[in-house]
């Protein structure tokens, strides 16, 4: 069965992963690796100058990406939505905010067939959270949440942030004046009979303003993982205030101190988590050197967070002004961290990079394993790595300063992390096969790709779990005994062919289990119908988590 809207990737909607990303797993010092632009929607009235900052904000699941341009018609702001198709990301529909001056779009949280978007300049500053369903492939606006007890001429700024996951939403009023100005405010809400109902509401302790008046602006930023919200206060120096739900419903468990606080850090302007995971981007650092960092923490055993790793680009440059703004944005999946310098300077003033870390078998500190650049960058100004995202092993950054033909419109990029070790050399065909998705089992997401071959050529997928190296039709196929048989595909457009493995499967379930290590190849038509399966890709080692 084909889902509209979410749930596992099919072959027909895989395709496209590989047609629109580059996918490539190489060393910083090898190569730069491109994110490969996301086509942009056609304005509605042909106006050329329509769209102003298209990926200003970016959001991505299983089968959908979510772009926003909230400063598009007069701030009344837009969100473009994509579907992975065969023949690459396919723009489906076209999200509008309600009015001139909402700023629809400023915030996005994405979570299978759901999506939210926050419009934080909605009645002047007030601030409106719109809650979408996706029916049939079409996105459905299916609730409204206003900040009730929140006034208007105090601009609160509901909707700043947002985040969705399973049954629990998140939204940020990052200006609310209680207990101090602009101190802020977060909201918590779970899902009842189809509709968002708040259960609790947190604002900054007054203990916490007596130790620190600069303790201000909580809801800037949000994540959600589990029964764990992690919501950054990022004002002067910078706070991360951390939820946990248990019997007794939404509790404060933690206050995270910036590590080394200097006035005007914005730590916790940027948050993500994943389990026992945290991430926490402080782009700006007053005075010099002004250069970014990311902070990773873990939760111990008895439940509190402590710092493992500080991130840093390696190519990161120092003035006295801003920096190049690494930790702006942050994304976290496994073991892989995405880490966002909207003033990068690897292509040219301000173009912007996007960093992946890799945290490494032993551990703590993970390492800078990828920097990735804009495949069309302008060469100034593209601010890639305003915002970023990841699911699996899919990334999504957007750059709202890109150029397209002269014309300043913003732009969004993808990009297919590489999981799996190449070795034993493809053919003098030149088919690759590659392994993305994610490593970890209960994921349920792995998926092969094959590359390069002619369209509509038949294959058929192999594994084992050991090495070999034995000649085959003018190649090598390098897997050990026993052999066995994954499954067949097609190559569709431009030669692309996917395999999307259901892990949950009987026969797969007992071997692919955490720990074990396989290997992956491919064989392949030469020709479309010669019927000769003949032709090797490249082998692919992977160990499972």
């Amino acid at each position: 069965m084909i889902s509209f809207c979410a749930g596992r990737r099919t072959s027909l909607a895989a395709f496209s992963l590989a047609v629109q990303l580059l996918i490539l797993s190489v060393p910083v010092a090898a190569q730069q690796p491109e994110l490969q632009v996301v086509p942009a929607p056609p304005p509605p009235d042909g106006d050329p100058y329509y769209n102003f900052d298209v990926g200003g904000k970016v959001a991505i699941s299983d089968e959908w990406l979510a772009v926003a341009d909230f400063t598009v018609n007069h701030a009344t702001g837009e969100v473009y939505m994509y579907r992975r198709t065969p023949a690459g990301w396919e723009f489906r529909q076209r999200l509008v905010g309600e009015s001139t001056g909402t700023a629809f779009g400023g915030a996005l949280a994405i979570d299978g067939d759901r999506l939210v978007v926050g419009g934080w300049y909605w009645s002047g500053l007030l601030g409106k959270a719109y809650v979408f369903h996706c029916i049939d492939g079409v996105w459905t606006k299916v609730q409204e949440i206003l900040p009730d007890g929140l006034v208007k001429d105090d601009h609160p700024q509901f909707g700043y942030a947002v985040a969705l996951s399973g049954g629990v939403l998140a939204v940020g009023a990052r200006e609310v004046d209680h207990p101090v100005e602009s101190a802020g405010e977060l909201r918590v809400y779970e899902e009842e009979g189809g509709q968002w109902q708040a259960v609790a509401r947190f604002h900054v302790p007054l203990s916490s303003i007596a130790l620190d008046p600069h303790h201000l602006a909580l809801g800037r930023s949000i994540a959600i993982s589990g029964d764990t919200i992690v919501s950054g206060a990022p004002l002067f120096f910078g706070y991360v205030h951390v939820f946990e739900r248990g019997t007794n419903g939404w509790v404060r468990s933690e206050i995270i101190e910036n590590p080394s606080p200097v006035l005007g850090d914005s730590f916790g302007h940027a948050v993500a988590i994943e389990g026992d995971i945290l991430v926490v981007g402080r782009p700006h650092r007053s005075g010099s050197p002004a250069i970014g960092k990311a902070f990773v923490f873990e939760r111990g055993a008895d439940g509190t967070w402590h710092l493992q790793d500080e991130l840093r680009a390696s190519d990161g440059f120092v003035d006295s002004d801003r920096g190049d703004l690494f930790g702006q944005s942050v994304a976290l999946v496994g073991d892989q961290i995405v880490v966002g310098a909207s003033r990068g300077r690897y292509s040219g003033p301000e173009t912007g990079t996007v960093y992946l870390f890799t945290r490494g078998p032993d551990g703590w500190p993970a390492t800078e394993t990828m920097r990735l650049v804009a495949s069309d960058s302008s060469g100034m100004s593209d601010f890639l790595g305003e915002s970023v995202a990841m699911h699996g092993g899919f990334i999504a950054a957007g750059a709202p300063g890109g150029w397209d033909e002269g014309i300043r419109e913003g732009k969004a990029y993808t990009f297919a992390v590489e999981l799996a070790e190449p070795y034993c050399e493809p053919s003098p065909t030149h088919t690759v096969l590659g392994v993305t998705g994610s490593a970890t089992v209960a994921d349920d997401d792995l998926v092969l790709t094959l590359r390069g071959a002619l369209e509509q050529v038949r294959v058929m997928y192999v594994y084992a779990g050991t090495r070999g190296v034995y000649p085959f039709g003018g190649s090598f196929l390098c897997l050990g005994a026993p052999l066995a048989r994954l499954g067949y595909g097609t190559t569709g457009p431009q030669g692309i062919a996917l395999l999307d493995l259901n892990l949950g499967a009987p026969w797969l379930s007992s071997h692919l289990v955490p720990g074990s290590t396989w290997h992956f190849q491919a064989v392949h038509e030469r020709q479309p119908g010669d019927g000769l399966l003949r032709v090797l890709t490249n082998a692919a080692s992977l160990t499972l988590r």
